[in-house]
């Protein structure tokens, strides 16, 4: 003897479809969707490594020069992640401008790096600057992202100070 299927049942044969629909799509949606950060060019962390190459070992390799490459670089980490989020910052716990350029920040934090240690080549340094700024075209994320990479290379020469790298 078959039982009739009860209304039950078919009710939720229609509706399970809709509701798997319906989980799917919140599930897929991200809960609270940060606001996209600027699109940044990679290639200005290889262009201001390059010219902390050029501008370290204007003088000659050395040992300590080493020091001065990992300084450059944390300054550009600190100045990107600060902004972008999702990694923990280099002994630092400030949080960037969302607007801010991040290839303003990373330019900026290699070029208070460089002229602090290297300031006879402040020149060239300058207009290296200048050319990478001037690839940022929203003047509002490109001062930003300027200033918040001039505070995060702040932070590392303060670390760095006194640090016994300098005889006195």
């Amino acid at each position: 003897m078959r039982h009739a299927p009860s209304t039950s049942w078919s009710a939720t044969r229609r509706v399970a479809p809709a509701l798997m629909l319906c989980l799917t799509l919140i599930s897929a949606t991200p809960a609270a969707a940060r606001e996209p950060v600027p699109a940044a060019n990679a290639s200005v962390i290889t262009t201001w490594n390059q010219i902390a190459v050029s501008t370290v070992t204007a003088g000659g390799a050395s040992p300590a020069a080493f020091n001065y490459f990992a300084f450059v670089h944390l300054a550009m980490y600190n100045a990107v992640v600060g902004i972008t989020g999702g990694y923990e910052l280099y002994k630092w716990d400030v949080k960037g401008p969302k607007q801010a350029s991040l290839g303003a920040a990373a330019a900026a934090a290699a070029h208070r790096v460089l002229t602090t240690y290297f300031p006879a080549h402040a020149a060239n340094l300058d207009a290296s600057l200048a050319t990478s700024l001037a690839m940022v075209r929203n003047p509002v994320a490109r001062g930003l992202g300027t200033r918040f990479g001039v505070l995060a290379a702040d932070r590392i020469i303060a670390l760095r100070t006194n640090d016994g790298r300098m005889p006195r």
